[in-house]
């Protein structure tokens, strides 16, 4: 590989190591997608938050992600979130939790390149994000190369149901009308759990961020398959269905159900 290791690029050869990621698979992902050091400015004038995942004693688990700051473009925000997803060299899904609906998928080139596809196919998605934010709300990157984000005025308080709601790349919150949206965030990726609104405000709730997040890339993978037309009418049928029936949704059992907190 060319260039100096400096800055992020050497603390991703750093984390790859540490999560023994093999040296090829590195050597892979740097020549097919062009990693240099250059690739990772997008990064640069992010701040940078760190989860501890509830094992502060052990911090080859810890996950960066990065708060996306005011007129941030929607081309930038992809790329600073494939840029996460390559500089933690995986998303340590499985790491602490013994009881995750998937076994973890493998950091490697053609994992990068899934996303990479992904982000295209959801790039509507990213567009969004710049309208959102200019409302008051605020995104961050996270491991799993998507975002996910907070507050901001009513159309993105609709959006966001339950827990949470993803559309396209885009994992939005229900914590409607924090104090300060960047704040919130700060603390839910430094809790490494997740965060649900109700009476007095928000709580933390003893539910792993990293079993949340990837409960929402794959719905996100979903997302990209049907595309947000078709997604949203089969969402929709399939969620009346459950009304009805009492059966689950299939496109929650698809994303992992106790991942995404359902009973």
């Amino acid at each position: 590989m060319d260039g100096t290791s400096d800055g992020y690029y050497r603390e991703w050869l750093q984390n790859a190591a540490k999560k023994g990621v093999p040296p090829q698979v590195i050597v892979d992902i740097a020549r097919q997608q062009h990693i240099t050091p250059a690739s990772f400015d997008v990064l640069k004038g992010m701040e940078r938050v760190v989860d501890n995942n509830r094992t502060s004693s052990d911090p080859s688990d810890d996950n960066t992600y990065f708060l996306l700051p005011a007129g941030t473009s929607a081309d930038a925000a992809r790329r600073a979130a494939l840029m996460t997803y390559i500089l933690n060299a995986g998303t340590s899904y499985t790491k602490g939790n013994p009881n995750t609906d998937f076994a973890e998928t493998p950091y490697t080139a053609n994992e990068v390149q899934r996303i990479l596809d992904r982000q295209s196919a959801n790039s509507w998605s990213y567009e969004q994000v710049p309208r959102l934010a200019g409302s008051g709300g605020r995104f961050a990157t996270t491991p799993n190369g998507m975002l996910m984000g907070l507050g901001g005025g009513f159309v993105q308080n609709q959006l966001s149901q339950q827990g949470g709601s993803t559309y396209g790349d885009v994992f939005l919150i229900n914590i409607d009308h924090p104090a300060d949206a960047g704040d919130q965030l700060r603390r839910i990726i430094g809790s490494g759990q997740m965060w649900y609104d109700g009476p007095g405000g928000a709580r933390q709730q003893d539910v792993d961020i990293d079993r949340i997040l990837h409960h929402e890339e794959r719905h996100s993978a979903q997302w990209a398959a049907l595309g947000p037309v078709e997604f949203a009418k089969q969402y929709a049928i399939s969620l009346g269905a459950e009304r009805l029936t009492g059966r689950r949704n299939p496109f929650e059992t698809n994303a992992g159900a106790s991942d995404g907190g359902y009973s």
